[in-house]
């Protein structure tokens, strides 16, 4: 019994001997890596490279912090100390801070050519973070300008606004009826998720003609991955602040940075084909088409102006939900609040 003991110790010592060994390797690689990083010399910064004003850094770290628990607190103190165009440096990431509606407008309007291209992803072909077929991440070109041009004049236009005026009214009545039921009841509401529920139906409706927030299993589905898509965002944003970080957070979330994607190409493609049996049938008049209609004709055109891929329009139609629906909820509860903070006896 007691040699069986000392065999079994042994083992036990042996494999912790292992673990131990592969921990120290690790520690000493990062480590290494870790010093490189800190102390590489800068690269030349190429001719004609300007950038504006910075506040004086902290190794490592950069800017960070300068940044305060409530952002944009400390962007607003930044902008009264230093001026309305800063360069800053979130540990290895590098930004431009603008703070001025004359400097956003030339930068985006005058001058938004020299501000269309985006950094090239890492994920390449992935649909949430890809840059080859997304048109956020899309660098300046032809397809770039195509899908501008589509987005503008049939979603964002003054006349298409106007045509789904009744569809964003439809929507902010279902949102305050459910909220006056509520209130009735003497039921407590969750107004950030029922915030959220109005940005998503609305969008889906302005841009597919369907509810994203029902009572179905996709409406489930679609909500699960919003969540999932910024709490994976955020992770990865996170490890591309600190360089040596990036390559493991990527390994350690390699199974979301799959599985999301794939999830949204999933649900993409069955609305695209309800959308393709409609067109069959018959059923979608002139005025009646939403963008996915018109970006179906398209992809179905041989002549078309420009020709897309199935995967592009996934990704199109995911960059406008994505982007219309967090940006769309957090400014209607900042409304909300402030309203309820500053102006309650003369509003209500």
């Amino acid at each position: 019994m007691l040699a069986n003991y000392k065999s079994a110790f042994s083992s036990q010592m042996a494999a912790m001997t292992v673990v131990q060994y592969v921990i120290a390797l690790f520690v000493l690689w990062f480590i290494t890596v870790f010093l490189q990083y800190i102390f590489k010399r800068p690269g030349k910064k190429p001719a004609g490279y300007c950038l504006p004003p910075s506040p004086p850094t902290l190794p490592l770290i950069g800017h960070l912090h300068l940044l305060t628990p409530v952002a944009y607190k400390g962007f607003h103190a930044l902008n009264n100390k230093y001026g309305p165009l800063l360069y800053l440096r979130f540990a290895t990431y590098p930004a431009v801070l603008v703070s001025s509606a004359p400097v956003a407008t030339e930068i985006f309007k005058a001058q938004d050519v020299h501000f269309a291209s985006r950094i090239k992803s890492p994920f390449e072909d992935n649909l949430l973070f890809g840059s080859s077929t997304s048109f956020f991440n899309a660098p300046y070109g032809d397809y770039w300008k195509f899908m501008k041009k589509i987005c503008m004049t049939e979603l964002l236009g003054s006349s298409q606004m106007k045509k789904l005026k009744n569809v964003r009214h439809e929507e902010a009545v279902r949102f305050l009826s459910k909220m006056l039921e509520k209130g009735e009841k003497n039921d407590v509401a969750d107004l950030s998720s029922e915030v959220l529920t109005l940005a998503n139906n609305a969008t889906c409706r302005m841009i597919m003609s369907a509810r994203c927030s029902g009572k179905d299993n996709q409406a489930d589905q679609c909500r699960e991955l919003v969540s999932e898509s910024f709490d994976l965002a955020g992770k990865l944003a996170i490890c591309t602040l600190f360089g040596p970080l990036k390559r493991v957070g990527v390994w350690y979330l390699r199974k979301k940075i799959a599985d999301v994607p794939q999830k949204y190409d999933e649900l993409f493609e069955s609305i695209l084909v309800d959308h393709e049996e409609k067109a069959k049938r018959g059923d979608t008049h002139m005025e009646n088409k939403d963008l996915m209609d018109i970006l179906l004709e398209v992809y179905h055109d041989k002549n078309a102006e420009m020709r897309i891929t199935r995967k592009q329009m996934k990704t199109f139609f995911l960059d406008l939900f994505t982007g219309g629906t967090s940006t769309t909820a957090d400014a209607i509860l900042w409304i909300l609040g402030e309203l309820e903070r500053y102006s309650y006896g003369s509003v209500f």
